[in-house]
This record gives C-alpha cells, structure tokens and sequence, in this order.
C-alpha cells in the first residue's frame, strides 16, 4: 500500500508578523485615502457649477432628482448642477415652438421615446 499523509497532527497557520501587520495597514490606509481624494478631491471642489435644465415626466422627477442631485463633474474639470423640473411631454412639445431657445430644456427624458418623434 502508498504513504498516507498523517492527519493526526493540527495544521500550524502561518503567523504574520507586526512588521507585516503595520506594514499591510499603511498600505491599506494610502489606497483608501487615493481613492477619496480621486473621487471627491479631484471634482474641482469649490467651482461654481453650470446650470444644466432639464426637464422630465412627472413620473420620472423623483428618479432624476435621485439621479442628479449635487454637483456632477464635466469632461473639462468644472462641474455642473441639474435643474430638474417636471412637465407632461405633450405639454412640452407643444412649447417647443412657442418658447425662445433660453427658455428650452437642455435635456428632455419623456416617458416615451415616441414623443421624439412628435417634437
């Protein structure tokens, strides 16, 4: 018959050392902090953000506010903010030709993609 490995004696787990210990929290610590300053740090905190209209169907606000809420970083390191406002879509196709381009929402999300069509 083969060897048998003898189950008898207790496994013994490798111990670190303090060293180890110390030196696996500092690391720990500087990638935590990285990565704090790269998602919070690096928005161009302090900007004054660009005002983004938006509007949505009513159904949607909750979600776009959810969504949108605070400032949001740009491509060109400024931030924007969203002003969402709630309207029906047949009433904001219908204002499409009555207002001036100022008054336009810069982003529409309908409840719809068929009233893309109708705009």
């Amino acid at each position: 018959m083969g060897r048998h490995a003898d189950t008898s004696s207790p496994r013994r787990l490798p111990r670190f050392g303090p060293r180890i210990l110390i030196a696996a929290t500092v690391v720990l610590v500087l990638a935590v902090g990285g990565i704090v300053w790269w998602t919070v740090g690096s928005g161009g905190g302090g900007c004054s953000p660009t005002d983004v209209r938006v509007t949505v169907a009513p159904e949607l606000e909750k979600t776009a506010h959810d969504l949108l809420g605070g400032q949001l970083a740009t491509r060109g390191g400024g931030c924007a903010q969203a002003r969402v406002t709630a309207q029906r879509p047949v009433e904001t196709v219908g204002s499409l030709g009555a207002l001036g381009g100022s008054a336009l929402p810069e982003v529409w999300v309908p409840d719809s993609s068929l009233w893309a069509a109708r705009a």
